[in-house]
């Protein structure tokens, strides 16, 4: 049986780890099979250039060399071949992070005879979406030999009780940090150990000293390392249901769910002899069946067994000339930023976005349409944003802006041309015009009749949008694409209309018009209130307008949509403190420093949080000589702010009024007549004014008598305090 394989060559990533990568361990011969690669980089048997013609592999194949089948490894990760739909044999993609770029998936099911995924959850979410019967799932993944502990560790003898390697995004990966901050929650009682993603050797190091090694997979499936922390004698917790196809719960490995994970760490802590008995029979099964090797070829049996009598369903070569060169196009924007380049394509440059746009153009050629022309309007920007920044912000877009506004001129009810040209505007400073094109696109998006495309190209190079809309909207595209919700459409047209009102009310901001930002930042919650960035800003300007309950529910509802990020509960506990709510701030500390205590990347804010303790007068008595505590330098910021768009709005009473309050909190008395003072002088007319804010200034008026007594009462006793001193001092 002969297998051509598409992997990495020798590309950097394909090293870490390096179990994951088939290149790492196979070889031409293996058991009945005989493998060829092929590939984009250097180190692969048959190397290729990203624009060529799947016909040229096999042009370089020895001669009479013919695969029964192809096989393209981590196809997510690399560059779908061009013209692999019209492969004269059988083709195979596994694809483990399928959900990272859906349309990229979608082509590629589009394209192949059978997708091979993590576990069943995975093989139904691509079979619901695509529309196509090709997805199985296998666990594919083992442990290179020369990675296998020989002698484990005994589990009395490791250092860490629960350890968890990943990568930390609360936007992108919030299920993987709820059950950081979980974890975070028990270091207190265990010695937990949470760190990045390491090497290959540093993470097997890691293995091999701690007990228990938590293993998630968003979907519900088998994780890819399990296996690794079975080969080193550790004992996995997994809250999958896809693992008790492969290993036994409470004999192999410890299920976990959201309710009872606490328990079950104790219950087998507390038990090290059942624990251990447990890691020796998970350490069995794996060093007999998932050495890499082995699991290799008993994926690709699988895969044969699979393609044994299938029709093939690529559904790729119904597409007209256009569309096809549409998806080509789609495919080279998608691999640039996926394949991370200098990590999973040796030399790429921009050579893949070049590519890009030149598909875009063949499509146009052909029939012009306007998801075209955006794609190509993005890829443009892309480009330029990369390799052309600071030329781009110089000139604030002047040759991207056209593009936009030609499709604009040809589709005027196009919704995505307005999206996107905002978002230039905006990146490159045109505030004005950015929120004129914001305000034409929540017009149009909101008209459920206007042409609104959901699968134009993503702002992948832009890391606010990856940070706020990437998830939600892939999310979406699976279930608009399945059918399986009828208000899914409806759902993208919601979180696009969020994120412009998102960027508008930071537009306000910056045009000092902060009342104005609130109430945008506020609609854009009320659209999407999954976002922990948009209730963060939200509750930040509610605090500043002094809605004071307000601001602590969203910052409370922040953090829980953004658990790890220690820069947020800092600016909470200052806001805590300035509103003296002390018992919730000395918990908020607690949970603070459990996470830089656990999570080795955040370990440097621990010093960043001690700073900020010892700047609390209330806490600590010898801080009485310092000018600012921590109120004072919170609420001296709001006051800039609030000055700041007071300079551009000198008639806005309710400005004056916050700053007022604040004034007052601080008992900066003179602060106070002095801008009532100049705000009376020069723009007062009681006649302008409402009965509430009459009211407020009568209240302020009321306060300012009785303080200017009580302060000159106060001085007149610290006078005579100072007197009597200076009276029993000898003059020199």
């Amino acid at each position: 049986m002969k297998v051509l394989v598409l992997g990495f060559g020798n590309a950097t990533g394909r090293f870490n780890p390096p179990s994951t990568h088939c290149e790492n361990f196979i070889s031409r011969n293996m058991g009945e099979y005989e493998i060829i690669t092929f590939g984009y980089n250097e180190g692969v048997d048959v190397i290729i250039h990203p624009e060529d013609d799947f016909k040229t592999v096999l042009e370089q194949l020895p001669q009479g060399w013919m695969p029964d089948y192809c096989l393209l490894w981590l196809a997510e990760w690399n560059l779908l071949p061009r013209g692999i739909e019209c492969a004269p044999f059988p083709t195979v993609a596994w694809l483990p992070d399928w959900d990272y770029n859906v349309p990229y998936t979608k082509t590629c099911a589009e394209s192949v005879d059978l997708i091979i995924s993590h576990g069943e959850p995975d093989s139904k979410a691509i079979r619901t979406f695509t529309g196509i019967n090709n997805a199985v799932a296998f666990h594919a993944v083992g442990v290179m030999q020369e990675y296998f502990a020989v002698t484990p560790k005994k589990i009395k003898n490791r250092k860490f009780d629960v350890l968890y390697t990943t990568w930390i995004d609360d936007a992108i990966q919030p299920g993987r940090s709820a059950w950081i901050r979980k974890l975070c929650s028990l270091s207190d009682r265990y010695t937990v150990h949470i760190d990045k993603n390491l090497n290959y050797p540093e993470y097997i190091a890691l293995l091999r000293d701690s007990k228990l090694v938590l293993s998630y997979n968003r979907h519900g499936s088998i994780a890819v390392r399990v296996a690794d922390a079975g080969a080193q004698g550790a004992v996995v917790l997994d809250p999958g249901e896809e693992i008790k196809q492969y290993f036994t719960p409470n004999e192999e490995y410890i299920p976990i769910t959201v309710n009872d994970f606490a328990e079950q760490i104790e219950r087998y802590l507390k038990n090290e002899k059942t624990l251990q008995k447990m890691a020796d029979k998970f350490y069995k099964k794996v060093t007999e069946n998932y050495e890499a090797g082995k699991r290799f070829i008993e994926m690709l049996r699988f895969a044969e067994k699979c393609l044994k009598n299938k029709i093939s369903e690529r559904r790729f070569n119904l597409y007209t000339e256009g569309d096809k060169c549409m998806r080509r196009g789609e495919n080279y924007y998608y691999a640039y930023f996926s394949g991370a380049p200098g990590v999973f394509f040796s030399n790429p440059g921009s050579r893949l976005l070049k590519l890009s746009a030149e598909e875009f153009k063949k499509a146009l050629a052909i029939k012009s349409a306007p998801r075209c022309l955006m794609n190509l309007a993005m890829v443009k920007s892309a480009f330029d944003f990369l390799f052309h920044k600071e030329e781009i912000l110089k000139n604030k877009a002047k040759e991207i802006i056209p593009l936009f506004e030609k499709i604009i001129s040809l589709y005027p009810s196009y919704a995505m041309a307005y999206f996107h040209m905002g978002i230039v505007h905006f990146r490159v400073g045109n505030y004005q015009e950015a929120l004129h094109t914001f305000s034409e696109a929540l017009r149009i998006i909101k008209n459920e009749c206007s042409d609104f495309d959901s699968w134009c190209l993503q702002s992948r190079e832009y890391n606010l949008f990856n940070s706020l809309l990437r998830s939600p909207l892939n999310a979406n595209l699976i279930s608009l694409c399945g059918g399986q919700d009828e208000n899914a459409e409806m759902n993208i047209r919601k979180l696009y209309q969020s994120i412009i009102l998102y960027l508008i009310a930071t537009i306000e901001e910056e045009n000092r018009s902060i009342h104005k930002g609130l109430k945008a930042c506020l609609e854009s919650y009320n659209l999407y209130s999954e976002s922990g960035v948009i209730a963060w800003k939200a509750a930040g300007l509610l605090a500043n307008l002094s809605f004071k309950d307000e601001s602590i529910l969203l910052y409370k509802r922040a953090i829980n949509l953004l658990p790890l990020s220690v820069d947020l509960r800092i600016v909470y506990i200052k806001l805590l403190y300035a509103y003296e709510k002390d018992n919730e701030l000395v918990q908020e500390l607690k949970d603070a420093f459990k996470i830089t205590k656990t999570v080795i990347a955040l370990r440097e804010k621990a010093k960043e949080l001690k700073t900020l303790f010892a700047s609390f007068k209330r806490f600590n008595s010898d801080s009485c000589y310092s000018q600012y505590d921590t109120k004072e330098l919170l609420l001296d910021s709001w006051v800039e702010t609030l000055f700041f768009c007071l300079r551009a709005n000198p008639k806005d009473i309710n400005l004056v009024l916050r700053i007022v309050e604040i004034w007052n909190e601080l008992g900066k008395t003179d602060k106070v007549v002095e801008l009532m003072d100049n705000y009376t002088a020069n723009y007062f007319n009681k006649y302008d004014l409402d009965h509430a804010v009459q009211a407020r200034l009568a209240d302020i008026y009321d306060n300012l008598t009785k303080r200017v007594d009580t302060d000159s009462k106060i001085f007149v006793e610290k006078l005579s305090e100072l007197k009597n001193c200076f009276a029993a001092t000898p003059r020199t």
